[in-house]
């Protein structure tokens, strides 16, 4: 099988170059390199050519209209050949091994081929270690959130009552089958394009499963673009995109009443700040179906 590896950058020309590195050590090299730039002002040519003779690179740009990861993927898709799509974020550091563990998750007995969608740990950085990354670089990181609610049960995710929920695009393939894989490009802002993929293919018929030894790790940024690691650092989070890309995940796939149950308690924790025009998190303590209704009317 062939690999894609798409990547979405947006103005962090040292951390792409980082990631690009990481990738020119895999011991299974990727098939190509799709790098999609979300419009930034910061030259990337220098990144670009600096490996373009070490792995088989293809770009692509969309002009900067806000934050659009789900777009920007979109165009990383629309160029690939390989027949696993996998997806980094800029500011994410692989291991060695880190391609080879993702191809391995698509790996079948089955014939012909099911879709699959496989999702590795995440752990966080606070500073770029020697280059290229290793697996013991990583274990030494902070455990992410959401991968880490995981734990051992991560192996038994296919069995999972809803396992769309711990999809996320930072680490994460796709087996790509030729039909319609995209991210919802109405998603605008921080936030859960990549669980709506993910309930997308599963309803699909799409297995989730978690791949065990695709770890990677994020390096920390000073000003995150996630409002609940600005919160968990002390730092003032903008959960504004965050409701309005939940209201529509939830308008969306109405019809799925056990869904639309599971992503309301999460809606739950916020209200509305007249005084400042801004989304508060306070707990599950607010009535969703009225912020729905909030949302729609402004």
């Amino acid at each position: 099988m062939r690999a894609s590896v798409i990547i979405p950058t947006y103005d962090r020309p040292r951390r792409l170059a980082s990631a690009l590195e990481c990738l020119a050590a895999q011991s299974c090299a990727p098939d190509e390199v799709i790098v999609c730039d979300d419009g930034s002002a910061l030259p990337l040519e220098g990144v670009l050519d600096r490996f373009s003779g070490v792995l088989l690179l293809k770009y692509a740009r969309q002009e900067d209209r806000g934050f659009r990861a789900g777009a920007a993927r979109n165009m990383g898709i629309r160029l690939a050949t390989g027949d696993v799509l996998i997806f980094i974020d800029d500011d994410v550091l692989c291991p060695s091994n880190f391609v080879a563990a993702h191809m391995a998750a698509h790996v079948q007995r089955k014939k012909p081929p099911r879709g699959r969608v496989a999702i590795g740990y995440r752990r966080r950085l606070f500073r770029v270690p020697p280059l290229p990354i290793t697996a013991h670089d990583v274990a030494a990181g902070e455990a992410d959130s959401r991968s880490a609610a995981l734990g051992w049960r991560a192996r038994w995710l296919p069995f999972h009552s809803h396992p769309w929920y711990f999809v996320y695009s930072c680490n994460m393939s796709i087996r790509n089958l030729g039909d319609d894989i995209t991210f919802d490009e109405d998603f605008t802002g921080y936030g859960l394009e990549d669980l709506e993929l993910g309930y997308r293919l599963f309803r699909r018929g799409y297995e989730i499963v978690f791949a065990p030894n695709a770890t990677a790790a994020h390096v920390e940024d000073g000003s995150p673009r996630d409002p609940f690691r600005c919160e968990e650092l002390g730092l003032e989070p903008n959960y504004d995109a965050w409701v309005r890309n939940c209201v529509r995940l939830i308008q969306n796939h109405a019809g799925d009443a056990r869904f639309a149950a599971r992503m309301k308690r999460d809606l739950s924790w916020f209200h509305f700040d007249a005084e400042t025009r801004r989304w508060r998190k306070n707990g599950a303590k607010n009535d969703p179906d009225r912020i729905i209704e909030f949302v729609a009317a402004n």
